[in-house]
């Protein structure tokens, strides 16, 4: 099954994208908190929550990938040009 088929929303539970609607909370240690929040496939805000990025607010294109069931690889560039690709989502806020 292709990527686009396995996210759309009429394929079975197990190939859905958990995320959308959701909000995740990452701690990347120090001083550095955010949110993501997951509108779509291809779209969350990330909020800065602490720190020097406390109050910061983006809104971002994101590329899903499905690893295996229930696993997915999510990435982004921000507007600085930064791709980003996180290695853990600690909680869901």
């Amino acid at each position: 099954m292709s990527e686009i088929d396995y996210l759309k929303p009429e394929t079975s539970e197990a190939g859905r994208f958990p995320a959308i609607g959701h909000t995740y909370e990452v701690d990347y240690g120090g001083d550095y908190l955010v949110q993501f929040e997951f509108r779509s496939v291809r779209s969350m805000t990330i909020f800065g929550m602490k720190g020097k990025y406390k109050g910061f607010t983006e809104k971002v294109e994101i590329s899903v990938t499905p690893i295996r069931t229930g696993v997915f690889m999510v990435a982004w560039q921000e507007k600085n040009q930064t791709t980003v690709i996180p290695l853990r989502i600690l909680k869901k806020a």
